[in-house]
């Protein structure tokens, strides 16, 4: 995660609760919406379930959600910029990191 951050991508923890759901919305039009990570345990080995849906208002309404959902989030910082001790979860994240891909 720290590579991450230090390279510029910004990353939002939800803090009333975990989310466990991904989404993606491009260009208002392509939703998508499920469980599965973006790799390929996922794909190939884990029983995920995501829907795609091609439509504006369904699009506008993922990104109204987003937006709700983002302003009830803190910006995790990288380690070197916050001199904060990370939540639990960002450090076991952190240190799960390296393993995902043999899981």
């Amino acid at each position: 995660m720290e590579k991450l951050l230090e390279g510029g991508v910004k990353i939002f923890e939800y803090e009333p609760t975990m989310i466990h759901i991904k989404s993606i919305v491009a260009d208002t039009q392509f939703s998508m919406i499920g469980s599965s990570n973006l790799d390929a345990r996922s794909a190939e080995i884990n029983e995920e379930l995501d829907v795609i849906v091609h439509d504006r208002d369904f699009g506008r309404h993922m990104e109204e959600t987003f937006t709700r959902d983002l302003s009830q989030s803190r910006e995790v910082q990288p380690l070197s910029n916050s001199g904060v001790a990370r939540s639990g979860s960002e450090q076991w994240n952190g240190w799960l990191t390296p393993f995902r891909s043999q899981l």
